[in-house]
């Protein structure tokens, strides 16, 4: 059938299978029964910042920047990701009421 997003459907597929892998270990390190939702969802959350960070390089890499200031700048949008998932999503984006 062949066609312009099959090379994106592969990649899907092969996500998705390092996803599941991913699960599998932190189910193994952490004792976790096999159908644990919090391993899946870490998994998950892990996963998705590598494919926002890959996204993020490929548009600033089609914007022109390139080498030590390509590094830099996702070094620092990688660390902030990453600390954000460390810390938890419980206060991220949550509308502070004004005061009256």
């Amino acid at each position: 059938m062949g066609g312009v997003y099959e090379p994106y459907a592969r990649e899907r597929e092969i996500v998705d299978r390092y996803t599941r892998e991913l699960a599998a270990l932190i189910v193994e390190e952490t004792g976790a029964g096999a159908d644990d939702v919090v391993s899946k969802v870490a998994a998950n959350a892990l996963m998705g910042a590598q494919r926002e960070l890959r996204g993020y390089v490929w548009a600033r890499v089609l914007d022109g920047l390139r080498g030590p200031e390509l590094a830099a700048d996702v070094r620092k949008q990688a660390n902030r990701a990453f600390a954000r998932l460390e810390r938890g999503l419980g206060d991220y984006a949550i509308k502070r009421r004004a005061r009256s």
